[in-house]
């Protein structure tokens, strides 16, 4: 029942996954004692200091900087951008735990997501199943295998080495590239975030309160105009029409708040403010040339948002006009109206003196708003993150990640290295203690702290179990059957239990198995690591599966849109690969 709630998504997944903790207790599977000791796991922690350690990435300008040469090598192909991250995510991942990979990955993939104006729902799940894939090319990519070799070698059946599990990740990996960037990548949702979800929210409020739809418009510039050839400035909307440029789309891309030395373009689309009526019927619109395309467009979209300001008392810009302060050169957004006295001002408003308290409704890219945020002049209201970027602390939060891939490297948890890269970024002032509680996504927090004694209550009462047991039962008796249910079970349970707790559950019943048909109980072992880079189909079949839900606001049916047919190719692959590499 429970998860049939996650999967319709009408509630949210922290609130039903708490709920079917506090059913399991009450039904006595789960005892009171432990009810909420997954709140204090590893897991939990982790996640947690990987959420700072990202933001402050992110904050210190070490994202972007990163981001680049993948940029620069991706070019404009979408697919060529989802093959290098997946490769640099799989290789990364092979030698250190996938939750640290994906941690110093994430803001760098934001990152490109912002510079490339593209969803990072488009980005965030390919990223993820690397590092699954990943986790499954050596001994020393997960402590799944390493407890997985550890059983193996106390019962005799072989001592596995370094790059023994290359046969099962390597095509994982590869596979699962190719399949995301042929066809895959159109099963993944174009869905903003759901903090970009309010800020837009916010920003059509804005536009009513202001009363701009009536101002708005689309015009398109058509070939033999004379605006052709012109930038902005020399165009003159300004100054001899009354109209604000607020948008440039050009070649499917817009330009938010488009600098004054634009040069325009014959089909270049122009999002307009300004008083229509009195436009069409003056002899200008005929000399600009220009076709009306649609009365409305929206301001607030993926590249670009908008938000609320007043001018702040004492403010250096109070006496001030916009045209005077070169506000869009300044800043690069653009001012679409000013609230005074109770109501909008919303044309030839660039020459109007600024007064202290005044409004200004201001629309241009998200990343100008965020920084907006931290100027004196101004208050900014609802503004999308008030943390500043802090370049000069970039050193610390290179060190901060540098200190969790090497001591991820040497063995150390992860959750104690994440810790302890957290702590750096702190305290080096990449990010503040507020700026860190609000990094964190308590939701994500919550999901996995009432998932893990869920896994466990699965473990405790046989659950798992009986699911392998009656699987091998049905499609045992040959080597192949068996080989195939166990990949099934495996994968099946790995959804729903930590990947750790499979070998514990599934290993002797392998083994045990695998002596009963006289064969070597390796393949059937090895099915049950392949089984945890499979898990793709919900979003606590592992932490870093939790990580991106709400980055790339990812919903339920998500997951399994995209994740499904994958899984269909991955298990047939595997049932090829898994006698070939290890021979029955």
């Amino acid at each position: 029942m429970g998860i049939g709630a996650l999967i319709v998504g009408r509630w949210s997944p922290d609130l039903v996954a708490f709920g079917l903790l506090l059913a399991l207790v009450l039904g006595g599977l789960v005892p009171v004692d432990q009810a909420f000791s997954g709140f204090g796991s590893a897991a939990v922690i982790a996640v947690a200091a990987i959420f700072i350690i990202s933001a402050g990435l992110e904050r210190t300008g070490v994202a972007a900087l990163v981001s680049r040469p993948l940029r620069i090598m991706a070019g404009r192909s979408y697919v060529r951008l989802i093959v290098i991250l997946m490769a640099v995510t799989g290789l990364l991942s092979a030698f250190m735990n996938n939750l640290a990979a994906v941690g110093v990955l994430l803001p760098v993939t934001m990152a490109i997501a912002y510079r490339r104006r593209t969803s990072p729902s488009l980005l965030l799940l390919p990223l993820v199943y690397a590092a699954r894939f990943g986790g499954n090319l050596t001994l020393i990519a997960g402590p799944t295998n390493l407890l997985l070799a550890d059983i193996l070698h106390r019962r005799g059946v072989a001592t596995l080495r370094l790059f023994d599990f290359l046969p099962i990740g390597l095509p994982l990996l590869i596979v699962g590239t190719a399949w995301m960037a042929a066809v895959g990548w159109r099963l993944l949702p174009r869905r903003p975030p759901e903090e970009l979800l309010r800020a837009m929210r916010r920003g059509a409020r804005l536009v009513k309160v202001y009363r701009l739809s009536e101002r708005l418009f689309e015009a398109r510039i058509p070939d033999g105009s004379p605006l052709a050839g012109k930038t902005i400035e020399v165009s003159e909307f300004g100054l001899a029409h009354g109209l604000t440029v607020v948008a440039v789309t050009r070649d499917g891309e817009q330009t938010p708040a488009p600098p004054k030395d634009l040069t325009l373009r014959p089909g270049d689309r122009l999002v307009i403010e300004g008083r229509l009526d009195e436009l069409l019927q003056a002899e200008a619109f005929a000399r600009i040339g220009l076709e009306l395309a649609k009365a409305e467009a929206s301001l607030d979209t993926l590249e670009a948002g908008i938000v609320e300001a007043m001018v702040a008392p004492r403010s250096a810009l109070a006496g001030r006009t916009l045209r005077d302060i070169g506000f869009r050169d300044r800043y690069g957004l653009t001012v679409l109206a000013v609230w005074r006295e109770g109501r909008p001002i919303r044309t030839r408003f660039a020459d109007i003196p600024l007064r202290a308290g005044d409004g200004l409704l201001i629309q241009g890219p998200r990343k100008a708003l965020t920084t907006l945020g931290s100027e004196r002049d101004l208050i900014v209201f609802d503004a999308e993150s008030p943390w500043p970027d802090r370049e000069d602390r970039r050193t610390y939060a290179l060190l901060a990640a540098a200190a969790l891939i090497v001591l991820t490297l040497a063995g150390i948890p992860v959750a104690v290295a994440a810790a302890l890269a957290a702590g750096i970024m702190i305290t080096s002032g990449g990010l503040t203690t507020e700026e860190a509680y609000r990094a964190i996504d308590w939701r994500s927090l919550v999901l996995i702290g009432a998932m893990v004694p869920v896994g466990v209550a699965l473990e405790r009462t046989g659950a798992a179990q009986l699911v392998a047991t009656a699987l091998v039962r049905v499609l045992g008796g040959h080597p192949l059957g068996t080989l195939a249910a166990f990949l099934i079970a495996a994968t099946a349970i790995g959804h729903f239990v930590p990947s750790i707790i499979l070998p514990a559950i599934l290993a002797p019943l392998a083994i045990d198995a695998a002596t009963a048909l006289h064969t070597s109980p390796l393949p059937f072992a090895m099915a049950i690591i392949a089984a945890t880079g499979m898990g793709l189909l919900t979003p606590f079949s592992n932490p870093v599966m939790l990580m991106v839900m709400a980055p790339g606001g990812y919903r339920m049916k998500d997951y399994v849109r995209s994740g499904l047919p994958l899984v269909l190719i991955l298990l047939l692959l595997m049932l090829v690969v898994l006698p070939l590499a290890y021979p029955f």
